[in-house]
């Protein structure tokens, strides 16, 4: 008891109650008394839809990305959308390196079933007659993509309501063909060469189940 009969202890003891009670009206009002603050509001937009995204794409000129407006590229792939709306140059181009990849390795593995709907009957024709002549005389092609290859437009033309485009492919590849027993014939199976060639694409405008199909190839000098 000799702690509370020393009177500075009392008046340390009177501050200290002040103190502790101006604090208590602080934060008492800021926890519980004082209402929170409203949260921020942020303005965020909406992603775009499907609809929206493919709309965008469709106010792009169609020769967008892949021919220099007003050359003779960049009408011609107008006149093929003014008779297919759906038409699109950029898009075209993509689905045309990918078919390239998809015949070429069809061809090496001599699967004539995936090549026929992708080839017109002329094309179709050689590729076959080429597929038929390896097996008969026992050869083995070997042929792989190293790397993704690019491709540009080169050309296109619409005559009546046939329309063809030309596209230029560049490929690191490894190529090449043995005989039955293995010996090389040509090429070179651990050697990377640039493949270079024009691939040449129609497709029947007037027709609503018209796909477009390998018309014609040849190497790119």
């Amino acid at each position: 008891m000799a702690f509370f009969s020393d009177p500075l202890n009392l008046v340390l003891m009177l501050i200290a109650a002040v103190a502790g009670f101006k604090l208590w009206q602080v934060l008492g009002l800021r926890v519980g008394a004082q209402p929170l603050a409203p949260a921020p509001q942020f303005q965020t937009q909406p992603l775009p839809t499907d609809l929206e995204v493919k709309a965008a794409t469709l106010a792009k000129p169609v020769w967008d990305g892949v021919a220099e407006e007003g050359s003779p590229l960049a009408r011609s792939l107008q006149a093929i959308a003014d008779k297919a709306p759906e038409f699109n140059g950029a898009e075209f181009l993509k689905a045309g390196i990918s078919a390239h990849e998809h015949i070429m390795d069809a061809f090496a593995s001599a699967n004539a079933a995936t090549l026929k709907p992708l080839l017109n009957e002329t094309t179709f024709k050689i590729f076959d007659a080429e597929i038929k002549r390896r097996a008969e005389a026992g050869e083995q092609p070997i042929f792989k993509f190293v790397s993704p290859e690019s491709g540009k437009l080169l050309a296109a033309r619409v005559n009546s309501n046939l329309a063809s485009i030309e596209i230029a492919f560049t490929s690191q590849v490894v190529s090449a063909i043995k005989d039955k027993i293995g010996v090389l014939l040509s090429g070179d199976e651990k050697r990377i060469v640039t493949l270079r060639e024009v691939w040449t694409f129609e497709r029947l405008l007037n027709a609503a189940d018209s796909n477009w199909r390998l018309a014609d190839t040849r190497e790119d000098v």
